[in-house]
Parts: C-alpha cells; structure tokens; sequence
C-alpha cells in the first residue's frame, strides 16, 4: 500500500492554539508537535525547545515537511534553539477560517482566503495556492501572499532592493526569471516583520503590474486583489437625474442605474439615450478596475470649452455589475448633478490610491482601522509617508514603474 504523502507533513503549534486547531490538523493529515506551555519556568521551556528542535532537524532529515502553524510566546526563542542545530526559520502554515482567534470581520487584517490563486510571468506559472493570506493593510489596496512551499523559487533571483514601512518592517526583494524575460525586484517577503504587525514570515507576494497575469480560479483578475468585504452593487432605478455643465443640461434620464460600491461615492449611470452624445469628443484615457472592468472615457464641449474626461462608460463589464453596460457616468464632484429635483452635494472625500473608474479615486473612508501599534504615529512616521508614488506599500524600484499605468490600474492592452 502507497504511504499517504500527508503523513510526512508536521507543524508545530503552540500550546495557546493547540485546543483550537487540533481536531482540524489532524483530519488534513499533519502530525502535530507542541510547544511549551506559555506559563512554564524559561529553563524547563529552552530544554523543551532544545528537544524539539533536535526533532525537527531529523524529521528533516528524514524528508519530512515541517512548518510552524503559530509559535505563540515561544516563537523568537524556537527560532534561536532551530538556528543552533543549523536549521532555518520553519515555513508558516497558512491560517483556515476556522483556525481564526476571532470572526473573520471587514477589521481582519491578516486574512485567510479560500480562493485558488495564481500568478503567471512568460508563459510559466511563477505561483499558485489554495491556501493564500490577503493583507488588508490600513490605507492601502488588499494585497495577496503565497505561502513559500506554494511559490517556484527557482525562478527568483536575489536583488539588492529593499523597501521600508514603519509597521511592518523591511522587505527583502527578488527578481522574477524565466527564460530571456526578468522582471526585475518584483517579489518580496518580510524575513523579519515588526512586532505588532502581521506575521507574515515565510510568505511571497509579487508586483500586480510586473505580472503578465494573475487568477482566482479560472477567472482572470485585474488591478490588484479583490477584497471580500468590498461590495458593488449597479441597481436600476427610476430616480429623476440631470446632469449641467456650465449652465447645459447634458443629461436628463429617469431610467438611471445607480453604483452602489463599499466606501465610494454613488455614482449615477445614465443609457446613452438620455444624454447629449452630439457633445462628446473622444478621449484616450482608460481606466481599470478590478470589480468592474475597463473604462473609457469622452470629454464634453460647451461652447469654447472643453471638460476632458467628463464622463466614463464600461463597454464590457464584469458580470456583477453587467447593467452599466454603456451608461455614461459624469463626475458628481466637478458639475451640477440634481436627483428628483434636489442637487447632489459635492463629495468630501479623501483621495484614495489607483484603480477604479477615477484617476484619483475617492474614499469616503478605510475599510480597516489603523492599527494598534501606529496608532499616535505622528506625520512623517505613518505608513502612507512611506508610500511609494503610486500609492502602494511595495513595489520595484521606480525606474521599472510606469506611473501612468500604474495609476490607470493597468496597461492599454488589457
């Protein structure tokens, strides 16, 4: 009889999240080693991890596959006692829903995401996971992570780039190869997060841009990664809406779809029957999108004056909000936009990162809190100071960047 290739998968937990989570290990068919009890004298628990490290360092050996579930108090210290048998920090096992301490919540920082992901660069599949986290980082666009063990690392290439941000730390870099192409300094790890941040260790990401393409499933994915307590909603209505430019009615419709999308401005999108097409002249810029699609966009002239990018329309949308199919949609923050009579007020927002149907999106406010350990950060300490121009945490180095894709959430041949 073949030997279950489970059986030679081991993670050690700590005794804080053994109770929780051992009836789960076991079923997926890991061997479970515990760790010392946090309350136990220091000099019991460093022989204990001695031991246990001694074990590991077999098992390896031995071929085993060992990765560390949660170090709880212990972690720094099994980290040392590993080191001194000459064996590297263990690989995380990624967290389940139900492995999670507290509910899964729009707050979750450091998520678990039961979606396959994978990511291609020419031609080949650089990683690929079914058990991925997703960063929902205060102020900054969800960003997926592969656990090491799911990641070709044979096809990255050390690079001497580094990035900093004062919550989690400094992060190592490496170039993507495959064959003749190489995109340089496009993935990266925390190897040593700051205390007070995810725990991110062992985990890859890549630049979203710097990838050929990017799925969850089977379904291509655009921008950046999709966030689960992000929610667009495209209702058909029968409000009154009108929109004026400078004192011209360009639009009139009682027959609108109203966008409804966590955290945004509701947008009104009107069937080309109801506006003044004959005023529109072409534009070249687009827009992406990753819950709605591509956008293009048409500016509007009122007598010697030209508003560029006026307005915008999804050709093609995605599937969830197929009813704006060629709508326009006009800026409720730079005309007069009256709904059932009564003028809209112009949004007060604050300017959001790339992506979306705006070059400088709006968002009313951060789906997730700051958190605690930035918290009374004073400016030119927070994490957006440490933005790189494009809004994004991480990222290679600017010489490699197209800003003007980056902040239209992709290239022109999307």
């Amino acid at each position: 009889m073949n030997e279950d290739p489970r059986s030679r998968r081991v993670v050690v937990i700590s005794d804080d999240s053994l109770a929780s989570r051992i009836a789960e290990l076991r079923d997926s068919g890991f061997g479970v080693m515990q760790l010392p009890p946090t309350e136990l004298a220091r000099d019991v628990a460093a022989a204990w991890l001695d031991q246990t490290a001694e074990q590991i360092a077999e098992l390896l050996r031995s071929d085993y596959e060992v990765m560390l579930a949660d170090g709880g108090a212990w972690a720094a210290e099994l980290d040392d006692a590993l080191a001194a048998v000459g064996v590297a920090p263990l690989p995380r096992l990624a967290p389940t829903l139900s492995s999670l301490s507290e509910p899964l919540s729009s707050c979750t920082e450091w998520a678990p995401s039961p979606r396959r992901v994978r990511v291609v660069f020419g031609g080949e599949t650089v990683a690929e996971s079914t058990r991925m986290m997703l960063l929902r980082q205060h102020g900054f666009l969800p960003v997926y992570y592969f656990p090491a063990d799911d990641v070709r690392l044979e096809l990255l290439e050390p690079s001497e780039h580094t990035t900093y941000s004062p919550y989690k730390g400094t992060a190592s870099y490496w170039s993507v190869r495959v064959g003749d192409r190489s995109a340089p300094s496009t993935a990266w790890s925390y190897l040593d997060p700051n205390t007070g941040s995810p725990d991110t260790r062992g985990f890859y990401s890549f630049d979203f841009h710097s990838m050929d393409a990017w799925f969850e499933e089977d379904e291509q994915i655009f921008v950046h990664a999709r966030d689960p307590f992000h929610r667009v909603d495209a209702l058909r209505s029968s409000r009154h809406v009108r929109v004026e430019i400078d004192g011209t009615v360009v639009a009139d419709s009682t027959r609108p779809v109203l966008l409804f999308e966590t955290s945004l401005v509701t947008r009104y999108y009107l069937p080309r029957e109801d506006v003044r097409e004959e005023l529109f002249e072409p534009s070249a810029t687009y827009t992406m999108c990753p819950y709605k699609g591509r956008a293009g966009y048409v500016s509007v002239r009122i007598g010697e004056t030209l508003h560029e990018d006026a307005a915008w329309t999804y050709p093609m949308p995605l599937p969830d909000v197929a009813r704006i199919e060629n709508h326009l949609c006009f800026w409720n923050e730079r005309y007069s936009i009256e709904v059932d009579g009564a003028r809209l007020p112009t949004p007060i927002a604050r300017a959001g990162v790339d992506g979306g149907e705006t070059l400088e999106p709006k968002r009313l406010f951060f789906g997730v809190p700051p958190p605690a350990s930035m918290l009374g950060a004073k400016p030119g300490a927070l994490q957006h100071d440490f933005a790189r121009s494009n809004g994004r945490a991480e990222g290679p180095p600017l010489q490699h960047v197209d800003i003007a894709v980056e902040r239209a959430g992709g290239p022109p041949t999307q």
